[in-house]
């Protein structure tokens, strides 16, 4: 975006202030480019026809920029109050969270809410397009994450740690570990879902599977189930991983009372 100036009390030279997508700044003059001095401030020497210079200063980076020279200010660009200040940066939270993915998409939100926070619109209307940005950028970044987050996969044989009733799985809880050490734990079987249609309810996805992990615990473990001593979860696909292919109902044994699992259970007869 290019910002035409000329110093008050003079015709010429113009200045060229302009700002990039990003907020940067830089100032041409005849079509050259101003070195901007050293230091913090956004502080240009502007030479005039007649052979001297004067001091520019660009303030309100973020605020709605000015220019100041000899000491009188011009007002720039649009004033911008503090929350919406805080609405351009906003977005900018989707690195912390979201690293690399997030960064990209809030760094774009960000990049327009600065835009918007300097067009001739009304201060409401400005707030309520920046917040919608805003919540637009997390909803996206919620859908990319969604679609790139792996299934989780569980096999027959995989010890783990963390998968109780009710409880959702986590990365965490489908990392294998060693069945040597005690653990939570063993994938004695899975039952891959035939059905077609929309997502049929996790109870119709149990009365599904139940018969088939009832024999694949019988088989992995070498008792039937109802005579063991050990538990048997069953970990169904939800709503959400059902929309991304998932069909595969895990038979997972467990210890009675909250115990732990120490060595593999596979034809222990327990």
């Amino acid at each position: 975006m290019d910002i035409p100036f000329r110093i008050p009390g003079t015709t010429e030279p113009e200045i060229i202030i302009r700002r990039s997508a990003l907020g940067n700044i830089a100032v041409v003059v005849g079509g050259a480019p101003v070195k901007r001095r050293r230091g913090r401030d956004l502080t240009y020497d502007i030479p005039l026809l007649d052979g001297t210079v004067k001091e520019l200063r660009l303030t309100g980076m973020w605020t709605g920029l000015k220019a100041v020279v000899d000491g009188v200010e011009t007002q720039l660009e649009p004033r911008v109050s503090r929350i919406l200040v805080a609405l351009i940066f906003l977005p900018l939270a989707l690195v912390v969270i979201g690293g690399l993915i997030g960064g990209v998409i809030g760094g774009v939100a960000s990049m327009v809410n600065l835009a918007i926070s300097r067009a001739a619109m009304r201060a409401p209307l400005k707030f309520a397009a920046m917040l919608g940005a805003a919540v637009l950028a997390v909803a996206i970044y919620v859908g990319v994450a969604f679609t790139l987050a792996p299934l989780p996969a569980l096999a027959t044989g995989q010890c783990l740690n963390g998968v109780r009733e009710g409880a959702d799985l986590s990365a965490r809880s489908t990392r294998a570990v060693s069945c040597d050490q005690a653990h939570d734990n063993e994938v004695v079987g899975t039952v891959r879902y035939t059905g077609e249609g929309a997502y049929p309810g996790q109870q119709a996805l149990f009365d599904y599977a139940a018969p088939s992990c009832s024999s694949a615990f019988a088989t992995y473990v070498g008792v039937d189930f109802q005579t063991s001593e050990l538990e048997m979860i069953l970990v169904t696909p939800t709503d959400l991983t059902w929309v991304k292919g998932d069909r595969e109902v895990a038979c997972v044994a467990l210890a009675p009372n909250a115990g732990k699992l120490t060595g593999s259970i596979m034809g222990t007869r327990r």
